[in-house]
């Protein structure tokens, strides 16, 4: 009975070891969830033009629609061998938080193997404002009537807001808005304090002289916005999640092997010179982990932020 046992798993494992010697065979499809032209997809096209070469031929696939959901349950529901995988960002894959008449939680349903780049966070406010965050909350906290937070509801970013707004123990209003654009507008006309962004959507903003950084969330300064310090130099730090992460993921079966694969893969991508400055420039910087590292930080990011959109109460509408 053992003999037959051990010859089974044995047989198994070599059966998993010949799929990932024979892998790829076939063109591999990346599906970014949201139309042409968005940060998901540019991210997505400029990472399968150097998985190409590496991999044979790399296709990349819009599936818009309910908020990406529609792109992740088809990636979710696709066969487990690596031949279809998603590019999304962490908050994509949650939007059964926010939203009703969602069967299958996209989180739990797909493993990330690859974080392929990191968009840090960083709070602005009016440019005639605060200089930073720290002094932000002193003066939330000397006259709370006359300062504003405001925050896009359903997204992990407001998530983020409540938090630090809790933290600080800051009543002051947080103001809901439904896209950045009111924010920034807003913002500038000293209606509102503070909106937490992604350096990449904040700095032509700041560039133009409209708002004003006051905290990134990176260890260091970073190059796009030098002038900003970062949350540790003021004695901050963030408490649920420090930025956008867009990530490649595939079916939650998909062997090891296979997404290891993958992984070393962007990993080497991730390292040529024209890429890292490319999305250097749109204020992004690149993730490097392995497959195992980045699945890890994943389940703890997911168990964060569904831990405090139950604590905030959020119910999907």
């Amino acid at each position: 009975m053992r003999s037959m046992l051990f010859c089974a798993a044995l047989a198994l494992l070599s059966g998993t070891h010949a799929l990932a010697q024979q892998f790829p065979s076939r063109p591999i499809v990346i599906i970014t969830p949201f139309a042409p032209g968005g940060p998901v997809d540019f991210i997505a096209r400029a990472t399968a033009d150097k998985l190409g070469p590496a991999l044979g031929h790399v296709i990349v696939e819009n599936r818009p629609g309910a908020g990406g959901y529609i792109g992740g349950e088809f990636v979710a529901r696709a066969a487990p061998d690596g031949y279809t995988l998603l590019c999304n960002v962490l908050e994509g894959v949650h939007t059964q938080l926010f939203t009703k008449d969602q069967p299958v939680v996209l989180a739990h349903e797909l493993t990330a193997f690859a974080e392929i780049a990191f968009a840090p966070n960083m709070y602005i406010g009016p440019a005639a404002g605060a200089k930073n965050l720290r002094e932000f909350i002193a003066a939330a906290k000397s006259n709370p009537k006359s300062v504003n937070a405001s925050l896009i509801p359903g997204n992990v970013s407001a998530l983020e807001t409540l938090n630090f707004l809790k933290q600080q123990g800051l009543d002051v209003l947080a103001v809901p808005y439904n896209s950045m654009a009111p924010v920034v507008t807003a913002l500038a006309r000293g209606e509102v304090q503070l909106y937490l962004a992604t350096v990449g959507s904040a700095k032509p903003f700041i560039d133009g002289g409209r708002v004003r950084g006051l905290a990134v969330f990176s260890e260091q300064r970073l190059p796009a916005v030098p002038d900003v310090p970062t949350l540790k130099e003021q004695g901050l730090n963030y408490s649920i999640i420090d930025g956008i992460n867009y990530s490649l993921f595939a079916p939650l079966k998909t062997p090891a092997s296979i997404t290891r694969l993958l992984n070393e893969k962007v990993v080497a991508a991730m390292q040529t010179t024209d890429l890292r400055e490319l999305l250097a420039k749109q204020g992004f910087v690149v993730g490097t982990p392995s497959a195992e590292q980045w699945q890890a930080k994943f389940t703890s990011l997911t168990q964060a932020v569904e831990k405090a959109a139950k604590d905030y109460g959020i119910v999907p509408q």
